[in-house]
């Protein structure tokens, strides 16, 4: 239960985390000098802590992964629930599928077998990362607040809970 501090990010507002296949480590962090905080991404040294902001804004990026060729995807939550890829080598931003495609999805992890899910307050998906079109998978019962997934390499599934307490 130990928390080690890396060090000031120089940025605020950290939303998601993803690693690269090569292990670079990617998040979502408010726009330096936006006074809305519209979310763009960022690489993080995890050295240093220093977070390096590139890209443009992500309205409301909540979710964050990286697939297993290097791009980034992600999940922006309650203004239109689109999903995004996002080439880190050249900031370019694209939206996957139709608007609203992912609805109110807080958090998306990848599964050892190649499957993308995603989870959001009331249920767990399966995404299609090229179409961007969502398959529920199953209800989630007994949990309130789901908002962030994680997959290990055996394929457990670990949600936590945004609670008092906080469960995982």
């Amino acid at each position: 239960s130990n928390v080690t501090d890396i060090g000031f990010s120089g940025v605020k507002g950290a939303m998601a985390v993803a690693f690269d296949p090569g292990g670079t480590v990617y998040t979502a962090v408010e726009s330096a000098g936006s006074s809305s905080g519209t979310p763009r991404l960022a690489t993080f040294d995890l050295a240093t802590g220093k977070a390096t902001v590139f890209g443009p804004a992500i309205p409301k990026l909540m979710g964050l992964t990286c697939l297993p060729d290097g791009r980034l995807f992600g999940v922006n939550a309650t203004v239109d629930g689109s999903f995004y890829a996002v080439d880190p080598a050249t900031s370019q931003v694209t939206r996957v599928g139709a608007s609203g495609a992912g609805g109110d999805i807080m958090d998306l992890a990848w599964h050892p077998d190649g499957t993308l899910y995603a989870i959001e307050p009331s249920a767990l998906y399966r995404v299609d990362p090229v179409a961007g079109e969502r398959t529920l998978v199953k209800a989630l019962l007994g949990l309130s607040n789901p908002m962030g997934l994680a997959i290990d390499h055996d394929g457990t599934m670990y949600a936590a809970d945004h609670v008092s307490q906080s469960p995982i």
